[in-house]
């Protein structure tokens, strides 16, 4: 996902000088997933925020930076389609806002319930943002972004 940039500036060089930002300042990786997304959002990298930076580590969990964290399993940053899926599961208001620490016992709650132990949060999450697109779909609350035809 990359933002247009401000006015002006021509895309490409928008999207290299970023680049070249996070390579000259690149996260430091700790023990957890949480503590590195915690230090990614410290850093007020551009264009990072809370979501983009739980992306960030969904790609860095499966490389030899993550791959042995201590919550591989049982972290993940809580995302605005998976929030909208908790609200749902839990009868709140689709928008409510749920904060990452009460997400996250959600999420770990939903995977204990269903026994998904073998899905890591991840997983999870993931399921949660596809279930809000789901019952957006469903219940003509929007229309989803591409579509599917059926069977060829």
């Amino acid at each position: 996902m990359i933002t247009a940039g401000p006015t002006g500036v021509k895309k490409n060089d928008w999207v290299i000088g970023n680049a070249q930002h996070y390579f000259d300042h690149p996260p430091k990786m700790f023990m957890t997933l949480q503590e590195t997304w915690e230090q990614i959002i410290a850093a007020k990298y551009p264009c990072v925020g809370p979501f983009i930076a739980g992306q960030i580590i969904a790609d860095l969990k499966q490389t030899k930076h993550l791959k042995d964290a201590k919550d591989w399993w049982t972290w993940a940053a809580l995302g605005p389609g998976s929030m909208r899926g908790l609200n749902r599961l839990h009868g709140r208001p689709v928008h409510a806002t749920v904060g990452q620490k009460q997400g996250l016992k959600e999420m770990q709650e939903v995977r204990s319930v269903l026994g998904l132990q073998w899905l890591c949060l991840q997983d999870v999450q993931n399921t949660l943002c596809e279930f809000d697109k789901y019952i957006r779909v469903l219940t003509g609350e929007g229309k989803p972004r591409s579509g599917y035809p059926g069977r060829v």
